[in-house]
């Protein structure tokens, strides 16, 4: 009887995090001898290798939420979480020091951090006590 491994429920993109990024293509030569590239679609600022952090406790959370069919939002401290493909439609309640702030993820925040969408500083805007005249 072999062992049996804590991620194999785990989905493809948590073993094989090089989905998340798109390497740039040449366009040929313009005027000049300049090269101009295509913008990436998502830039990593992590190491491929270790693939995107994702707080596993976390996705076991929507997992069960995904099972049971609700869409009740899950309290977290975790800014640092990068979003994936598993939490569009679900709302996250993000610690953002103080209160929390409701975060209602989309498609187009996949790739994200949690913490990217719920503000720590609030502006309140330039100058003193009078405006312009």
């Amino acid at each position: 009887m072999g062992q049996v491994s804590p991620f194999s429920s785990l989905p493809f993109w948590f073993l094989n995090p090089s989905i998340f990024t798109a390497i740039p293509d040449v366009v040929p030569p313009l005027s000049k001898g300049r090269f101009f590239y295509k913008i990436p679609l998502k830039v990593m600022s992590r190491s491929i290798k270790k693939g995107p952090f994702v707080v596993l406790k976390l996705f076991r959370k929507v997992e069960k939420l995904d099972a049971v069919g609700k869409k009740e939002p899950i309290k977290t401290w975790s800014r640092a979480c990068t979003i994936v493909p598993e939490f569009v439609g679900h709302t996250f309640l993000v610690h953002n020091g103080k209160v929390f702030n409701k975060v209602f993820v989309t498609e187009e925040m996949v790739g994200h951090k949690l913490g990217e969408f719920s503000l720590t500083r609030i502006f309140r805007g330039h100058g003193g006590k009078g405006g312009k005249k």
